[in-house]
């Protein structure tokens, strides 16, 4: 099993099979191009190098005054991610789905942002479900507590984690022992798992996921942990409840 490298995970050992060793070039030669202005010609070499890479990658833009502004996000394709970041600021259908980075890469430009990856997702390529990402991506916006990501749902308490991101469709169902290691993990009491999309919400507290729900704290209750399936009223949505910690809240 590779090791990982510290700068940002990459993958480093002296017995790297020719896949791994391929990986470790690409992502080599990504970090020469961090922390440089993403000009149009960085953003097509990224582009060209990130196929199909798996990491959490952090936009910074440095102010006048010397204050560091970031956003943080994941993607299981680096490629498709940043093809999709280069021109989506100024398309309508787009322009909302990162709203406060793309306000101010419309005022600033790309040119007055950096990119660097934080972490290189070895565990997805090695098999692990693509969750693994979003939990590490909670890890690092609750640790560098980005200014950019303001308008995601996650800064404001719940349900961030059921919002797919462009590019990144897991519809599977997530085993048991998966949903043990995303309570565990985010320290939160109880999860919501769409059945269509294999989406997962989750909240501190029965009442917080039924507050940006449309069912009560009541539903949550009689559901949670049961096995039965909840049909959302007025929509063709399925959800399982699930709860992994005494912390119940109100």
């Amino acid at each position: 099993m590779a090791q990982y490298y510290c700068k940002s995970n990459i993958v480093h050992n002296k017995d790297l099979s020719k896949c791994w060793q391929v990986w470790l070039e690409r992502l080599c030669d990504i970090t020469v191009l961090e922390n440089k202005p993403l000009s149009d010609e960085l953003f097509d070499k990224i582009i060209q190098l990130g196929a199909n890479m798996p990491v959490i990658y952090q936009f910074t833009r440095v102010t006048q005054t010397g204050e560091h502004l970031i956003y943080i996000g994941k993607t299981q394709n680096l490629q498709q991610r940043m093809r999709n970041h280069k021109t989506a600021p100024w398309l309508p259908a787009k322009r909302d789905q990162c709203i406060i980075l793309y306000n101010a890469v419309r005022k600033y430009g790309w040119t007055a942002f950096t990119f660097k990856i934080l972490y290189f997702g070895a565990e997805v390529i090695n098999g692990a479900s693509p969750f693994y990402l979003r939990i590490k991506e909670a890890e690092y916006i609750s640790k560098l507590t980005p200014q950019y990501n303001a308008d995601q749902p996650y800064l404001r308490g719940d349900d961030w984690i059921s919002r797919a991101l462009q590019g990144d469709s897991d519809k599977k169902f997530h085993t048991a022992e998966t949903r043990l290691k995303i309570g565990k993990a985010l320290g939160i009491s109880v999860i919501m798992e769409d059945l269509d999309t294999g989406a997962i919400s989750h909240a501190h507290s029965y009442r917080a996921l039924a507050n940006d729900n449309p069912f009560s704290e009541y539903t949550v209750r009689k559901y949670v942990n049961s096995n039965i399936i909840y049909h959302i009223p007025n929509s063709t949505r399925r959800v399982k409840f699930y709860t992994y910690t005494d912390n119940e809240g109100n």
